[in-house]
């Protein structure tokens, strides 16, 4: 894996412990990992049967990130598209 940024993470070890980190805690908020000066912050969408069907990102500026105000934001609208999806996948919650 190639780095974008000096801060991409490219270590198999570090990435599975990344990953299960970002379970444990439901949300990502990664600074530098594509673009050095914006953080990414992002959170899974469940769809039927609560597998991730998708994530929501939003990316800001580094300086200032203000994440405990976006990843509430994220969360909101990841519920909402959740229970769309379960919805239009089980004819039973219409």
């Amino acid at each position: 894996m190639a780095k974008v940024t000096p801060e991409t993470i490219t270590d198999p070890v570090l990435i599975r412990k990344h990953l299960a980190e970002i379970r444990q805690r439901g949300f990502v908020a990664l600074p530098g990992i594509g673009v050095a000066e914006w953080t990414g912050v992002a959170v899974p969408v469940p769809g039927p049967g609560d597998r991730i069907a998708a994530a929501l990102n939003a990316i800001v500026p580094r300086e200032g990130a203000d994440v405990p105000f976006a990843v509430p934001a994220l969360l909101t609208a990841a519920h909402g598209i959740s229970r769309s999806l379960k919805a239009a996948g089980d004819p039973r919650l219409r």
